[in-house]
């Protein structure tokens, strides 16, 4: 048995039940205290906790308890790390960020950087990872945490459409420390279409996150900044993902 507790499958089982208990390891602690539990007593664990039997959540299963890896139910630091590999990249950074910046006078560098923060993916950026395998995965995984529902309304979908999955704060680029951020349960919720449009449509960006407002004028200029910020992407070659890593 104490080689079980260090085996591959032991492993998978854990972390898929602690990503399923979002984070809570309520479920891990249950199968490290009865460790010979089955594939079907594992889905009957979740189905109880409110998790649709979908057919990712049980090939996801029968993977863990085969002793290969899930491919959806996993933490945002491995989602990180598989997508970082796939690029071969494997650190962060942006800590040498100031070492790569071409020579520009002070005008032109604040001109460059509109937001008080520089980790953020471009839009360049942005598109790559929502076509990413990896992204597609975790939202899939996120839709059915969210047991195949809105988180606002409430309305119905599936774990591959009609629902969408919102980030409650920026993307940030490959190159960032916060980079599995991106992947954080945590951070992201299911939403219908209508209420992920009415979401963006009544939010603006604040530094990393998204505030509600209503006011026309806030609106307004934060639509002129986004605009500045492509404008100023495509004018400088200051943007670490489209020059200098040339990621493609």
């Amino acid at each position: 048995m104490s080689d079980f507790y260090g085996s591959d499958t032991f492993r998978y089982v854990s972390n898929l039940l602690l990503v399923a208990g979002g984070g809570d390891p309520v479920l891990a602690e249950r199968f490290n205290e009865d460790p010979d539990v089955g594939e079907d007593t594992v889905l009957e664990w979740l189905e109880e906790e409110g998790l649709p039997p979908t057919r990712i959540l049980r090939e996801d299963v029968e993977r863990a308890c085969s002793g290969e890896e899930p491919l959806y139910f996993l933490d945002h630091d491995r989602f990180a790390e598989i997508y970082r590999k796939r690029f071969g990249i494997s650190q962060p950074h942006l800590d040498r960020f100031e070492g790569w910046l071409p020579n520009l006078s002070e005008t032109e560098k604040k001109s460059a950087f509109p937001l008080p923060w520089k980790y953020a993916a471009c839009y360049v950026e942005r598109k790559h990872f929502y076509e990413s395998e990896e992204w597609q995965r975790c939202a899939k995984l996120i839709r059915v945490l969210d047991q195949l529902q809105c988180r606002d309304c409430g309305c119905s979908g599936s774990s591959t459409g009609r629902l969408h999955v919102h980030h409650d704060e920026v993307l940030y680029t490959v190159f960032s420390g916060r980079f599995s951020y991106n992947f954080d349960t945590c951070r992201l919720r299911t939403l219908c279409g209508g209420c992920h449009r009415k979401l963006h449509s009544r939010s603006i960006r604040k530094y990393t996150c998204f505030v509600g407002t209503r006011s026309k004028s806030e609106k307004r200029a934060d639509a002129a900044l986004q605009a500045h910020e492509k404008q100023c992407h495509n004018n400088f070659p200051v943007c670490f993902y489209c020059h200098v890593a040339c990621v493609e």
